[in-house]
């Protein structure tokens, strides 16, 4: 059971480290990427007779703030996994119900990531700006291998089944020993409650 909680935090710990990275690379190497939301959002390298160029932002204020909105969510993505990690390896020999409830900041981070690389990029970038039309500023490959993953037949009972990134809820979802009914205390109460059920069908009959 150890074993498997330090391999979820592990990975939530991994995930942690990349989002920061990214958010970090994007501070202090700013131009590189702001080119690239600048010219997804201008869609000014899109096919020349599509008429989804209507929709093509020419502002430069709106340019930077959603670059800088895009910055901000990595890093907060970092952040709450980070912070996930650190409640999950505290709580690590916690009962089953209390590590599930510890699961909640690793949740929030995932989902927030899956949020921002699926939707922020593959549906707002790749569809609604027609990234997709663009020969050199179309990131939707980098964005779906980072939403979606191949995981080793080791580590999923599918061999080579692909994976959301939302769904590294790698068993944030509980495994057969985290459940409420390996919970010591939770598994006492239910027992003592069969006993009286029974006292009270052998009293009536």
């Amino acid at each position: 059971m150890v074993l498997t909680r330090l391999a979820k935090v592990a990975v939530i710990a991994a995930l942690a480290t990349f989002a920061l990275i990214v958010a970090y690379n994007n501070v202090v190497d700013y131009d590189s990427n702001y080119q690239f939301v600048r010219h997804v959002l201008s869609m000014d390298t899109t096919f020349p007779e599509s008429v989804l160029r209507s929709r093509a932002i020419d502002s430069e204020t709106m340019w930077r703030a959603a670059y800088a909105l895009i910055i901000a969510t990595e890093a907060v993505i970092g952040l709450l996994l980070a912070l996930g990690a650190v409640v999950l390896l505290f709580r690590l020999r916690a009962p089953g119900r209390a590590f599930n409830r510890a699961k909640l900041w690793a949740i929030i981070g995932l989902t927030l990531g899956f949020c921002l690389w699926f939707f922020g990029f593959a549906v707002v970038g790749g569809e609604y700006f027609a990234m997709w039309q663009s020969k050199l500023w179309n990131a939707l490959d980098g964005a779906l291998r980072i939403a979606t993953r191949r995981w080793p037949h080791w580590f999923s009972s599918a061999s080579l089944r692909r994976v959301h990134l939302i769904h590294i809820w790698i068993g944030l979802t509980p495994c057969a020993n985290e459940r409420p009914d390996s919970d010591p205390e939770a598994a006492s109460r239910n027992s003592v409650l069969a006993q009286r059920s029974d006292r009270y069908r052998q009293s009536r009959t």
